[in-house]
């Protein structure tokens, strides 16, 4: 159980916010952590070299970890940092002083990063902002190669759950060790409904279907009514059973392309994957990556016939975004964004990400304080809660919680979450072009990173790049809440993106001008 401590209280319970696999979009983590992002510009030093990445993408990488890096206590003091920075601005190139030195201080970053978190909580000198916090060090753990899922439940178990007291300093310190450990290797049974062909074609690690059921049975799973025709023993190196799933799934994935265009035999797996010495089976299917476009239901568009538009196009080819392997998925994510926010005369295609970023950018603050005015509403019986749960609209219902806000109205919202996001919308409507610049930065990031990986990817074939899955779990979430901006507009009053994309532009400039718009209705 954590101390109590405000500060540190906000910071675990923002990192959880991070972690969790349920959180919306707005709330979600859309950065990578400093580590991370020193091996992304050392992997695109090779990518300059081998052109594949031009010197003006390559810039806006290092930029980019500048930024974050600049504040982050993981990385040093003062001196450590100038260090970095000088490093980063100085254009490395492979093999040059300034890239060796980046790889000698990703070393030193990587051994001490959070050792140095704890040394600043514990002494009390942790000048970053819970929020900046939390987004530093979730990132770290999550680029360490641990999934979602398993350090959700570490985090929350040692922070709100567990009988010993410790202070965040401690558990970082134990995330440390955590992140020191090599990984595991697990083996993990693929079971098949058909065999895969002659015996001398079967794969490495094959079982024959009574294989399969004398593994089963020996590891203490049902086998009635289960019928295979036999199965894959993969062994798999990861950090968690979670990881380690993903990957049997991503392989399992790889062996029945191969087969199929090979062979022109279809394989059919068993819906479900066992992991050796663990007790539960596992459901076979990729994690979502959070693509949500709810204007599909809301609009009853869900099951009309598509016409030949950017729009209906580009939501065909949103869906591998969400759930199928890392290439498909990024391929045809990024042609959706592509297909609908490229405009005549673009010379840079990643522009069309930026042109998303600011419709997530607008989007925000009426997706938190929707939100967070749900949750007032069901809050208590005041006459602010009453006058909310009684409105007619989503915007009317945000626009008397943000008036409420502004006001200095008592507000009862009970969840840590919630108080922390009220806090954050608090500054937003105080400071409205500060706040929604910095959020446009970090969406624009997210969504550059996608691009730049999409490049990696299909001009290097560079399947193993070491951003990839970051650049998916970062910018998918993003990509269904611009492209479900894009949907409402257009099938609610025939809004071209290019033109919605126009409109947030300008209200990204003139928000909280004078005569600029309401942070509340940037897209109306």
């Amino acid at each position: 159980m954590l101390r109590v401590n405000e500060f540190e209280q906000a910071v675990a319970v923002r990192t959880l916010d991070f972690l969790s696999e349920t959180t919306p979009w707005h709330r979600r983590l859309w950065s990578i952590g400093t580590v991370l992002g020193l091996r992304e510009i050392l992997e695109g030093c090779e990518a300059v070299q081998s052109s594949v990445l031009s010197r003006r993408a390559f810039g806006g990488l290092c930029l980019s970890v500048e930024r974050g890096a600049v504040e982050d206590l993981g990385v040093g003091g003062r001196e450590q940092r100038r260090l970095l920075q000088d490093a980063l601005r100085s254009a490395p190139r492979v093999g040059d002083l300034n890239y060796r030195k980046l790889r000698l201080i990703l070393d030193e970053v990587e051994a001490n990063y959070l050792t140095r978190w704890a040394d600043a909580f514990e002494s009390g000198t942790a000048t970053a902002t819970s929020e900046r916090a939390a987004r530093a060090l979730a990132g770290h753990l999550l680029d360490a190669g641990y999934s979602a899922r398993f350090l959700y439940g570490w985090v929350s178990n040692l922070a709100f759950k567990d009988r010993d007291t410790r202070s965040l300093a401690d558990i970082l310190r134990e995330a440390g060790v955590l992140c020191s450990k090599h990984p595991r290797v697990f083996e993990v049974l693929l079971a098949l409904r058909n065999p895969p062909g002659p015996p001398r074609a079967v794969p490495t690690g094959w079982l024959s279907g009574k294989g399969v059921i004398e593994w089963l049975r020996a590891e203490g799973h049902r086998t009635s009514n289960l019928r295979v025709g036999g199965g894959i023993l993969v062994q798999i190196s990861a950090r968690d059973a979670w990881v380690a799933l993903q990957k049997a799934i991503q392989r399992a994935q790889s062996i029945a392309a191969r087969v199929l265009i090979g062979a022109k035999t279809k394989l059919r797996f068993v819906e479900t994957a066992w992991i050796k010495g663990i007790s539960k089976p596992y459901e076979l299917r990729m994690d979502r990556r959070g693509v949500e476009v709810t204007t599909l239901v809301r609009e009853s568009k869900m099951y009309t016939e598509p016409e030949s538009t950017s729009v209906e196009n580009a939501l065909d080819l949103l869906g591998p975004l969400d759930g199928d392997p890392p290439g498909p998925a990024i391929a045809s994510g990024w042609a959706a964004v592509e297909a609908l926010l490229t405009a005549p005369g673009d010379e840079d295609r990643g522009t069309a990400g930026d042109r998303l970023a600011s419709l997530v950018a607008c989007s925000f603050p009426r997706a938190e304080l929707t939100m967070l005015a749900y949750n007032q509403a069901g809050s208590g019986p005041d006459p602010l809660t009453t006058r909310i749960a009684r409105a007619g609209s989503n915007l009317e219902k945000c626009t008397l919680l943000a008036d409420g806000i502004k006001s200095g109205a008592g507000l009862t919202l009970s969840s840590p979450s919630d108080k922390l996001a009220l806090s954050r919308m608090r500054e937003l409507l105080h400071e409205p072009h500060a706040v929604m610049s910095r959020v446009y930065q970090r969406a624009a990031e997210a969504l550059r990173r996608l691009y730049r990986h999409r490049n990696l990817v299909l001009h290097w074939g560079r399947m193993d790049a070491v951003g990839l899955p970051a650049a998916l779990r970062t910018a998918a979430p993003l990509v269904g809440a611009g492209v479900d901006r894009i949907a409402h507009g257009w099938f609610t009053a025939k809004t071209e993106p290019l033109d919605l994309a126009a409109k947030a532009a300008i209200g990204l400039e003139l928000v909280g001008m004078p005569g600029g718009r309401d942070p509340l209705q940037l897209l109306e």
